[in-house]
């Protein structure tokens, strides 16, 4: 190809208006590259002059071989290192979260109405709750004041009894649970 020819296809390239943007969109971001090549030639100097004082690299290497790191440690870091990102984002959402329920309970109306809300959804288990407290109290009442004693006839006509079967079901499978747990 001759050299008239590659001139004639780099200025049709220069035609495309996609090609024009994106060299003026690196045009634009030229300071931007500037002060980032001065900053890695500086930091490259920098460390260059370091890694030359032979007091400073004296020290690094007697600070850096007090620690004691493993291989297995080094891994564990560099996993941790990989999971900065998910953490940083979990801890973002918590952030929010705890934002969220602080500016909740600073609201008067919005407490109002989370009261309420728990107090419909609560009600039923309160009652039930009740209910069975009830039961209980009035079990433990006449447990008490029972003073018969139960003779083995007493615990054969029991046996029919749907209470009395559905105990002795939970009892024969806590029994086996047990049993296979061991």
């Amino acid at each position: 190809m001759a050299v008239n020819e590659k001139t004639d296809s780099r200025l049709k390239a220069l035609e495309d208006p996609e090609v024009m943007a994106s060299l003026e969109y690196i045009l634009r971001q030229m300071p931007d590259i500037e002060k980032s090549l001065r900053k890695v030639q500086e930091g490259a100097a920098f460390a260059g002059a370091v890694l030359q004082d032979e007091a400073a690299v004296q020290s690094m290497e007697e600070r850096v071989s007090s620690y004691r790191v493993d291989p297995e440690a080094l891994a564990a870091a560099v996993r941790l290192a990989n999971k900065l990102p998910e953490m940083e984002a979990a801890l973002t959402q918590a952030e929010n979260v705890l934002l969220f329920v602080q500016d909740i309970s600073r609201d008067e109306a919005s407490m109002e109405s989370l009261k309420k809300s728990s107090e419909k959804y609560a009600e039923p288990w309160i009652q039930q709750g009740k209910a069975h407290l009830s039961t209980i109290e009035e079990i433990k009442r006449r447990a008490e004041n029972d003073k018969k004693s139960y003779s083995l006839l007493h615990l054969l006509k029991w046996r029919r009894r749907k209470p009395v079967q559905t105990v002795l079901r939970y009892i024969n499978a806590s029994l086996d649970v047990m049993e296979q747990k061991k």
